[in-house]
């Protein structure tokens, strides 16, 4: 393998042999910390299961191979459109392989969220289903159910000015100094009414998928160089759990350690990756966050006007001074 393009995610130095679009780039001189081989040429090994697949509905499945290995398979058209991911125990290398039939910037994309989120759970790091703003010098992060507007608050930061430092998932890590948030893709993934009532040209955006059957959600890149993306480590100031909107939102409620510890981790991602033993190492870190990082339930205005306001709102509220946090390396970075 020909490892010609290096790219820095989610506080890794990445090295692929294919150019991954929704990255930043990386430095070159430094060894990598993952190797992504997309083999092309080889067929995927396809599960049984996967000839019931339709093109609408396909087949997907995760499971850990005799080696140790992480294998994911997903298939569609009864195994016609396939492709797979090895990842190896270490999370520091996954082997691609997928079907002629298969568009290959689909699957690129799969692999940068769950490929890289299987990564990064091997490896031990913390994960926050969330999208990261940067407010002056320290983020904040937005978590929240499914839909419940992580990424439609994020592009209003943007629209608004503000930075985006990571979308749908945030990597933590720990410095000296405190917790930080990981700069993730330079991408927002949006809804063409979301992207269009923010100010996009939706029909222009390109899609996060190809695929007709897929998402069909539109990319919004963002970049160091018009200030949409902060490209450092920044220190986590607050966290705010998007809640049921209200009519005199917006509305910031603050949440103690006992009522914010559960929602932590409801909205971690890609639980459903870690074994027991990885989540048992990680508790102790979820629940210094809880007890020491600021997390306030939040109750916007309905529609989409009221992003706006929303999203000052949490900019005056991240601005409150900071308290000191000193957790341990074990407790919030796995072995």
């Amino acid at each position: 393998m020909s490892a010609g393009h290096r790219h820095a995610a989610y506080g890794l130095t990445i090295a692929a042999n294919r150019p991954l679009p929704a990255l930043g780039p990386g430095p070159e001189d430094a060894p990598p910390d993952l190797t992504i081989d997309f083999r092309a040429g080889e067929e995927p090994p396809v599960d049984p299961e996967a000839r019931d697949a339709t093109d609408r509905h396909g087949w997907y499945s995760t499971r850990e191979l005799p080696d140790g290995r992480r294998a994911f398979r997903c298939a569609a058209s009864a195994g016609a459109r396939a492709w797979s991911m090895d990842i190896t125990p270490d999370g520091r290398r996954i082997d691609v392989r997928w079907s002629a039939a298969m568009n290959l910037d689909d699957v690129i994309a799969f692999v940068l969220t769950r490929g890289l989120a299987a990564c990064l759970v091997l490896r031990g790091v913390p994960l926050l289903h969330a999208c990261g703003i940067v407010f002056d010098t320290r983020a904040a992060l937005v978590i929240g159910a499914s839909g419940a507007g992580k990424s439609t608050t994020a592009a209003a930061a943007v629209a608004g000015g503000a930075a985006i430092l990571t979308d749908d998932m945030a990597a933590l890590t720990l410095r000296d100094d405190g917790v930080y948030v990981e700069p993730g893709a330079r991408r927002l993934r949006l809804h063409e009414g979301t992207a269009g009532a923010l100010g996009w040209e939706a029909a222009a955006l390109p899609r996060v998928f190809a695929d007709e059957f897929l998402v069909a959600k539109r990319g919004v890149d963002v970049s160091v160089d018009d200030g949409t993306y902060w490209d450092r480590p920044v220190a986590l100031g607050a966290i705010y759990v998007l809640g049921a909107r209200e009519p005199a939102g917006p509305r910031l409620v603050a949440l103690t350690p006992q009522e914010a510890l559960p929602l932590l981790l409801a909205n971690t991602f890609a639980d459903d990756l870690a074994d027991r033993e990885r989540r048992a190492r990680l508790l102790p870190g979820w629940v210094r966050l809880a007890q020491h990082i600021p997390v306030r339930r939040v109750h916007a205005r309905d529609g989409l006007g009221a992003e706006a306001e929303l999203v000052a709102a949490l900019a005056a509220d991240s601005s409150r001074p900071a308290s000191p946090f000193m957790p341990s390396s074990s407790e919030i970075r796995g072995a």
